[in-house]
């Protein structure tokens, strides 16, 4: 297999000195055999950002190699797997975003069953931007870079939404297909986004804004209406097909909903359409499934 392995720090490659974890810089090499490697920056995952998505994209579309395995850190993997999961949508290559909960070093680190896995979809030719990683004591699952929910507080569980992941045992028993969809042009824009609580407070944006609701998908009436009369654009995310509650159905017409997605996909997809689009036709795509991140 041709491949090509893109470090940038995280969990995966720290090392620990006198207590504290610091990005370092390991061989991957008798985890993944021969491999191309490219190091454009070694951070910790909560420093990357618009700056580290668009550089990864542009090393990535530039690559000979059409497999390719990102390490990353675990804090914001979802972000950037999302991110990929949009500028690269529609891929040939086959892109696996992998991390850790302890570092290379440490016999107990998932880091083992991560690489093996990310190996074995990266070399499988399907195609698209995936993310590989193990629970506690089992393989890795294989998530679409597009339908992945942050870690669960304090264990650093990941979840795919309504169990949309892509494959299970380390990619060999696979669910899906991929993702179809074309790539949006790697320009981002800050998006005012918040996660719902009783007596949230938002400051005033002119731009659109972005609330998590409840895992009901709902959020305070009172809250979001006057968000909308001083923002306009207010779109509340986090919600599942079945039943509408009256907090919600009383807020058509005044707010946006974005249902059937995961809130990194949502964020993510809001900072590259109101970054590269008039905000009308951003708008407007946002209710559009441009790269399969609406899991039904």
């Amino acid at each position: 297999m041709d491949l090509t392995v893109i470090a940038t720090g995280g969990t995966i490659d720290c090392v620990d000195e006198d207590g504290v974890l610091r990005p370092a810089t390991s061989d991957l090499t008798p985890y993944l055999g021969r491999h191309e490697l490219i190091r454009p920056f070694t951070i910790l995952s909560e420093n990357a950002g618009f700056v580290h998505y668009i550089k990864l994209a542009k090393i990535i579309c530039a690559l000979k190699s059409r497999s390719v395995i990102v390490t990353h850190g675990s804090d914001t993997l979802p972000y950037t797997a999302a991110a990929l999961g949009f500028c690269l949508a529609g891929t040939d290559k086959t892109v696996v975003i992998t991390a850790a909960d302890k570092p290379l070093g440490d016999p107990s680190s998932n880091a083992y069953a991560n690489l093996e896995a990310s190996a074995r979809v990266a070399g499988s030719g399907a195609g698209g931007v995936y993310v590989a990683y193990a629970r506690r004591g089992c393989e890795a699952d294989v998530y679409y870079g597009v339908r992945m929910n942050e870690a669960r507080d304090f264990d650093g569980e990941y979840s795919a939404p309504a169990g949309s992941l892509y494959a299970s045992d380390g990619g060999r028993t696979v669910y899906g297909k991929p993702l179809a969809g074309k790539p949006l042009p790697p320009v981002f824009a800050p998006v005012a986004a918040y996660r719902f609580m009783p007596e949230m407070i938002c400051p005033v944006s002119c731009g659109p804004v972005l609330i998590m609701g409840s895992h009901s998908g709902t959020a305070s009436e009172r809250q979001l209406y006057e968000l909308s009369e001083r923002c306009g654009s207010v779109w509340l995310c986090g919600g599942t097909g079945g039943l509408v509650y009256a907090s919600k159905a009383a807020l058509k017409g005044k707010i946006k909903f974005l249902d059937n997605i995961a809130w990194p996909a949502a964020y993510i997809k809001a900072t590259l359409l109101f970054g590269g689009f008039p905000r009308e036709k951003a708008e407007k795509m946002m209710t559009e499934n441009l790269a399969g991140e609406f899991f039904c």
